[in-house]
């Protein structure tokens, strides 16, 4: 039979409860009183509790309020206590300067002694600026300033600033003595006793106003109580008579909304009783479809008592680990280690533990251990989680792989940077030494091996033009390669490098042409690197092109809403194939094997190119068929995106 438990706060609503009980037991007894009315001897304590709990949080408030009044007014004390001895170092800076000028350290000592008698002062120090006492006087036991010799050297502050410090007791400032140029140091040394005293007043003040109040608060409280006390006696008594006259209802006492709803509640008290009886019957009905879900529920359910031990395994649990090879009695190895401890902490706190692992041999496991209310037992519920372990561990390992091949990526970079630099050194020692020789041989009229000097000069020309374009492609890959933005005549930068080119374009017979519109177009960029995307561009048309045409075409446009240069590299050389395009960019490429015996080159060129032109912000794109020749363009913003926005 279901029983109403109550706290005995009050004896009359321990009688209210009690008759409800009874209404479903008929086991309630009572002693007869005086005109039928039954008592519980329980004892009288609710309007006592409501006098604590409202002395509690009234003290809880005015502690509150007294540490913060407390704290603001040592803070302003201390302040004060601050700027007072700031005032005196400074003046006692000024005054000493001179005297330590002209070493009178008699009178350093004098205005010592003076300003010792300030109340508070323990010590006053003056020093050079090696730390080197030149002047200290501390108040003895009396009172009366002391004169001290022969001490060691102190160890003054690092910066040249007022320093003042708070440790145990003690307030400690330091002032610098300046005139043109640090001299020395004054220190001064306070007690902090006095707010020490000051905190102790405001306590004292503050503890018996609070006793004051707490006594008027509790006189007033028990007051004001008595009114819905005695609205509680009516209704106990019209709980005793209900007994008796079932179906009848009280009178309700209407001296607050809180004692009518207790009045309407005990009018209906039999209907509700058979509410909850139905109630019931309902969830009985609901814990039968939850032991059934619990049967065929897919993962792991079990009960455990308060030692760990298995009690209970639902029928999937069972066949999960028959698939696994893991019998019944091998069940506490899947479980989280310490499993005993586990279910007393969850027990003692009646409070769930959620993801816990545990592992055995190829499986792995998450546990969620939770508490049977009223029950020395727990539920545990398991989620076979082997398989996203496994891929996790997969993730794991491919992440590991590709750290490794970026830092060994990285290494490659900076040894290619590294290495190139130094190949460079002997090389343009070569070239100088070589050219040197040209100089000689023509002067000595000696041109039959005039020829093979020219061969030297040119293979490491051509050698450290490649040496370069490493050094500028490690570079990029290290994150080294900077960028000098600045503004500059783009129409006549490229009338500049098609000049450079044509020798090159004429080596193979080719005709070079440019059209740079009708309007001069300027632009906020890094010169060197467009200057080299063009160059690189035209030499790799000429390369591939013989006794063809090449057109260089510049323009502007507006695209998204920004400003954007073009430039297009047009030849009728060989062309490339799809395959061959979708690899051009690549370092070290080229069309193919055949292309690199004919036409020589490391295939670093246009792989720098597009480089470039991406960390300016733009882009490269080829349009080429075989035989009929290739088109590069390329789009770099007139200027930086962020100078855009902030032009917007």
């Amino acid at each position: 039979m279901m029983k109403f438990t109550f706290t005995r706060d009050d004896y009359r609503l321990s009688l209210l409860v009690n008759i409800l009980n009874h209404k479903m037991s008929n086991e309630f007894h009572y002693n007869n009183k005086s005109k039928g009315q039954a008592t519980l001897l329980v004892p009288k304590r609710l309007s006592t509790r409501l006098v604590l709990l409202f002395t509690l949080l009234l003290m809880s408030a005015m502690l509150i309020f007294t540490v913060h009044g407390i704290y603001e007014q040592t803070e302003h004390f201390e302040n004060n206590m601050k700027q007072q001895a700031r005032g005196l170092a400074q003046n006692l800076a000024a005054t000493s300067a001179e005297s330590l000028l002209s070493r009178d350290y008699s009178s350093i000592e004098l205005s010592l002694t003076r300003a010792s008698r300030f109340p508070g002062i323990l010590e006053l120090s003056v020093t050079d600026t090696r730390g080197k006492l030149l002047g200290d006087i501390v108040k003895g036991k009396d009172g009366k300033p002391e004169v001290r010799y022969g001490l060691p050297s102190l160890k003054t502050p690092e910066k040249i600033a007022e320093n003042i410090r708070f440790f145990e007791n003690k307030m400690t400032i330091w002032q610098p003595m300046i005139l043109g140029e640090l001299l020395g140091w004054i220190k001064i040394t306070y007690s902090s006793d006095a707010i020490k005293d000051e905190l102790k007043d405001i306590w004292i003040e503050n503890t018996l106003v609070g006793i004051l109040v707490l006594i008027v608060t509790g006189v007033l409280l028990n007051y004001f109580l008595q009114t819905p006390l005695r609205a509680i006696q009516h209704y106990t008594n019209f709980a005793v008579r209900l007994d008796e006259d079932m179906g009848k209802q009280t009178e309700i006492y209407g001296s607050s909304t809180e004692l009518s709803n207790l009045g309407t509640s005990l009018n209906n008290v039999s209907i509700r009783l058979k509410e909850q009886s139905d109630s019931i019957s309902a969830g009985m009905q609901e814990l039968e479809r939850v032991a059934a879900l619990v049967e065929y529920a897919p993962n792991i359910i079990l009960s455990l008592n308060s030692l760990g031990k298995v009690q209970y395994i639902n029928p999937f649990g069972e066949k999960l680990l028959s698939t696994k090879d893991c019998s019944v009695s091998d069940i506490n190895h899947i479980l989280p280690p310490n499993i005993d401890l586990i279910t007393d902490i969850v027990i003692e706190k009646q409070l769930p533990i959620i993801d816990l692992s545990g592992d055995y041999k190829d499986m792995s496991f998450v546990w969620t251990i939770a508490p049977v209310p009223g029950q020395e037992t727990v539920h545990a519920y398991g989620t076979d989680v082997s398989t996203h372990k496994m891929a996790e561990q997969t993730a794991r390992s491919a992440l590991v792989e590709k750290l490794s091949a970026e830092s060994a990526n990285k290494s490659k970079s900076q040894f290619l940077a590294n290495m190139s630099h130094e190949l460079r050194t002997p090389l343009n020692a070569i070239i100088g030494y070589s050219e040197i020789i040209e100089e000689d041989l023509i002067d000595a009229d000696k041109t039959e091996i005039l020829t093979d000097v020219h061969k030297v000069h040119g293979a490491a020309h051509h050698l450290l033009t490649l040496i370069d374009e490493i050094l500028d492609l490690s570079k990029i890959e290290a994150g080294r390669m900077e960028l000098f933005y600045e503004a500059f005549n783009l129409t006549k930068l490229v009338k500049e490098v098609v000049e450079t080119t044509k020798p090159l374009a004429k080596n193979n017979n080719n005709s070079l042409s440019v059209n740079l519109g009708s309007k001069q177009i300027h632009t906020y960029t890094d010169l060197i690197k467009i200057r080299q995307i063009l160059f690189n561009l035209i030499s790799n048309a000429s390369k591939f092109s013989n006794n063809g045409t090449i057109e260089v075409k510049l323009c502007d446009e507006m695209k998204d809403h920004n400003h954007w240069i073009s430039f297009h590299v047009k030849d009728t050389g060989i062309g490339m194939s799809q395959d061959q395009i979708d690899q051009v960019f690549e370092p070290f490429s080229q069309a193919d094997n055949s292309t690199t015996r004919k036409y020589g080159g490391t295939g670093l060129g246009l792989a720098i190119t597009k480089r470039y032109c991406e960390m300016l912000g733009g882009s490269i794109e080829v349009d080429s068929q075989p035989d009929f020749g290739s088109t590069f363009s390329v789009h770099i913003p007139v200027q930086p995106f962020c100078s855009l926005k902030a032009h917007a």
